[in-house]
């Protein structure tokens, strides 16, 4: 809520720390103006807001629809171009942040290399990384020995296996 009051308050814009604004044209009269509520990142508490779908945003999830491994920003925009040219590296960066966020995409932190991501629905699995050129690939085995690695009295949680070489297109 903002007032303000006095001959000089004609015909003055209002803006509201949100970014809302509102007109006040009154002179000399005590004003009071309500700008309404910004809008808030949920429609109710704890549930997301459904975000626009986009001829950008479906090109993304395409990608990694038809696309099963893990890919950086730069290989998805790459090939989300091929639907939608003008697709831009700031709307894939921004879109698979949201992405993220709602569950549908989960992020693969591979060592020495940047941010890639990948379907969340994927079941447990590792991943093969290409020392030519730097693809990752998705392997569906998982050795069932893996808890046996771990030294006498310590208790497995969690584990992630990656394999480094080279992929068929270069060898």
């Amino acid at each position: 809520m903002l007032k303000k009051w006095g001959a000089d308050f004609f015909n003055t814009l209002l803006e509201h720390a949100d970014g809302t604004q509102a007109r006040a044209g009154f002179r000399g009269y005590r004003v009071t103006v309500m700008l309404p509520p910004a809008p808030s990142a949920s429609t109710e508490i704890g549930q997301p807001m459904r975000q626009r779908d986009t001829r950008q945003r479906r090109a993304i999830r395409n990608v990694f629809l038809s696309v099963e491994r893990p890919l950086t920003p730069e290989q998805v925009l790459e090939l989300g171009q091929t639907a939608v040219p003008s697709l831009g590296l700031a709307t894939v960066y921004r879109n698979v942040k949201i992405l993220c966020t709602e569950g549908w995409l989960s992020e693969v932190e591979l060592p020495g290399a940047g941010m890639r991501y990948e379907l969340a629905a994927r079941p447990h699995h590792h991943h093969f990384v290409c020392r030519t050129c730097d693809q990752a690939y998705d392997i569906d085995d998982c050795p069932d020995t893996i808890e046996e690695m771990a030294p006498p009295g310590f208790r497995v949680d969690d584990h992630e296996v990656i394999l480094y070489g080279r992929c068929p297109e270069c060898v």
